[in-house]
């Protein structure tokens, strides 16, 4: 079926379809190869990435979690997306991310905007309403756990929890894969390549050539008015193109241009944006008995203003060598966003200024990210040992449900603007920008 769709494309044009994709993270890298996978030789297919190699954004800085939907009671969209794409996520990238015990959602006893029961409802009723069922969750995804079993496990404050069957993706693996597979499917990556704007140009007006046919416009026997005769068909000039403009390093012409830049750059004008500047701090479990079973855990203290902390593993092979080291990121509702702005540059900016000078911040950051997870694990600090922090950009849908869903939104002709939900929302990405192009 594949060749029949790079068939029709190729039959659409009379040359290959240009396709250029402006960011080098989960989305950029995964519609690259889903798109050159799906047209062949009919599509010439290049990634642009400002960073010297690939996943150096956000796609390298967040918690690192498969999600299931827990995190999202109150988005009811965001849960269905992400529970549709994770059994696909499974089955295309395997070896992303691996299953754990001990994975908790616990409903803090104070300010918490949903109380245990409520939490439990819905989780369940969403369950019910959308199964999956996949060789690792054809049983039950998530168990209820007591405040007694929460206390006795060491975590306390809490009214109550679901144990949830989610998992945790691997820091450096998709970022190996995605490197070897672009480049065996002969996607050009152009690294260093800031994109500066997205352009789109206005189809060329061919004119007759010959005596008495100066401005006649619109007939048959018509060469463009460039004269470069061979180099465009007439259908060439039937659509508008999308100069990617790269500053001093020129300008390159598309058919489309994809924007997967997390809109931290050249936003749609359609959606209602801001920018968290976010930090994230990573602990190292110091116990001996972990260095030699390798368990790992998770706490998510849920709705409201609290703290989740989440195993950090970089590959495979940190996952299975003994003695083992294990890893966590720790986050907080109230300490992780550090600053919000409404233009995705500025907070940028504002990201790397904190990257370079973390003596400003950090052991007040520090401080306040410690004093939450005590309240709610009281043996933290004697359990982990803090190593260091990274500073990340978020950007979000001004939502009073706090949706994380995946958008598509076509701007003029040629140029698509992808707003990534949650990693396993790929493949909403995936039907809608392949329906545009096809």
């Amino acid at each position: 079926m594949s060749g029949d769709i790079g068939m029709n494309v190729a039959r659409q044009t009379a040359r290959r379809q240009r396709i250029a994709i402006v960011g080098g993270g989960y989305y950029g890298c995964h519609l690259a190869c889903v798109i050159k996978e799906r047209f062949g030789d009919a599509a010439d297919v290049t990634l642009f990435e400002r960073a010297g190699g690939l996943f150096a954004g956000s796609s390298s800085k967040h918690q690192f979690r498969l999600h299931l939907g827990y995190h999202y009671p109150r988005s009811f969209a965001t849960r269905t997306q992400i529970r549709r794409g994770f059994s696909e996520f499974k089955a295309r990238y395997p070896s992303f991310s691996r299953a754990f015990g001990n994975n908790v959602y616990a409903i803090g006893k104070r300010a918490s905007i949903l109380d245990v029961e409520t939490y439990t409802q819905i989780m369940d009723s969403h369950v019910e309403h959308q199964p999956l069922v996949t060789d690792h969750l054809a049983a039950m995804e998530h168990a209820r756990i007591s405040e007694a079993e929460l206390e006795r496990r060491g975590f306390t404050n809490c009214s109550g929890a679901l144990e949830c069957r989610e998992e945790f993706l691997f820091v450096q693996e998709p970022r190996l894969y995605f490197q070897d597979r672009l480049r065996s499917l002969g996607v050009c990556v152009r690294l260093r390549a800031k994109v500066n704007g997205l352009h789109v140009r206005a189809p060329r007006q061919p004119t007759m050539r010959g005596p008495g046919t100066e401005g006649t416009e619109g007939m048959e026997g018509m060469e463009d008015a460039e004269g470069a005769e061979g180099a465009e068909s007439a259908k060439d000039q039937q659509h508008a193109l999308v100069n990617i403009d790269c500053g001093a390093d020129g300008v390159h012409e598309a058919d489309w241009a994809l924007n997967c830049t997390y809109q931290a750059a050249f936003p749609s004008p359609n959606l209602s944006l801001f920018y968290e500047v976010c930090v994230s701090l990573v602990y190292r479990d110091v116990r001996p008995e972990t260095a030699v079973s390798g368990d790992v855990m998770a706490l998510t203290v849920m709705d409201g203003p609290f703290v989740s902390l989440y195993p950090y593993v970089q590959d495979e092979r940190e996952w299975t060598r003994a003695p083992f080291t294990r890893r966590y990121t720790l986050t907080s509702v109230t300490h992780t966003p550090q600053a919000t702005y409404d233009d995705g540059e500025r907070a940028r900016q504002v990201m790397q200024q904190m990257q370079q000078r973390p003596a400003q911040w950090l052991s007040r950051v520090r401080a306040e990210f410690e004093r939450e997870i005590t309240q709610f694990y009281p043996r933290f600090g004697t359990h982990f040992e803090y190593e260091s922090f990274f500073v990340s950009c978020k950007t979000k849908i001004r939502d009073a449900t706090q949706s994380r869903e995946c958008l598509v939104e076509q701007q003029n002709e040629r140029i698509v603007h992808v707003l990534s939900g949650k990693i396993n929302t790929l493949f909403e990405a995936e039907a809608q920008v392949l329906d545009l192009l096809h």
